[in-house]
């Protein structure tokens, strides 16, 4: 069998096939449906969903930025065996 048909047939075990092309869609859980479903309904109150003005929020985010604006313009800082880019 030749190697194209080879991952054809391979794709074909993996993804959907239709009209000469093929896709893949993750399969989705239960309760991943129901949270898609749940930001699908709520807009307009992403401030309150995510707790921007919470306190721990703005702790965080004053503690990342004091290491962040201390870095010089194109910096980065490391974080494991990652390198982080700054700003």
């Amino acid at each position: 069998m030749p190697a194209i048909e080879k991952l054809n047939d391979c794709l074909k075990e993996k993804c959907g096939f239709k009209d000469g092309l093929f896709y893949y869609l993750p399969k989705v859980s239960d309760f991943l449906k129901k949270e898609i479903d749940f930001h699908d309904r709520v807009s307009g109150a992403e401030e309150e969903i995510h707790q921007l003005k919470a306190l721990r929020n703005k702790f965080y985010h004053q503690w990342f930025k004091k290491y962040i604006y201390q870095l010089p313009p194109a910096g980065f800082f490391n974080h494991g065996n990652r390198r982080r880019f700054g700003f």
